[in-house]
């Protein structure tokens, strides 16, 4: 596998730079614990639904007749917000083949799918406790 320390790092502080600017691009979620993996993340995302009259805009005195659809992201499904994230990080690492001599990958850097659970409120505590403990019980291993 291509994962190595030190380029481990680059890799993971890219995917890490990613995931906090999920809430930036989609204002309807929010991003909690996470941990990166040598071949495996874990997200906690919590998805809500915004209200049109709650959304905000970046797009100031444009003619609403030519202003670009500002709800595009407003509520997305996970299948989006992951399509984005891949992109993003795929896009970041093909700059770092480019520009830094990184090794290049075979057709795509993701798997095509990804999984995905609901987590109830009664979960969550135990979710994040395995997120916030999964590189040191894997160290123990």
């Amino acid at each position: 596998m291509w994962w190595k320390a030190g380029f481990a790092c680059l890799v993971k502080f890219s995917m890490k730079r990613w995931f906090l600017k999920l809430e930036d691009k989609f204002q309807s979620i929010k991003c909690h614990e996470y941990v990166i993996m040598p071949n495996h993340y874990h997200f906690l995302i919590e998805i809500y639904y915004l209200e049109k009259e709650n959304i905000q805009s970046s797009i100031v005195g444009a003619d609403p007749g030519v202003r670009p659809n500002i709800i595009t992201n407003s509520n997305p499904n996970l299948s989006q917000v992951f399509q984005w994230f891949k992109t993003m990080t795929t896009n970041g690492y093909i700059r770092g083949v480019k520009e830094k001599g990184w090794r290049r990958f075979k057709k795509r850097l993701w798997q095509r799918s990804f999984d995905d659970r609901i987590i109830r409120g009664y979960e969550l505590d135990a979710y994040r406790e395995y997120i916030k403990d999964n590189q040191k019980n894997r160290k123990e291993r």
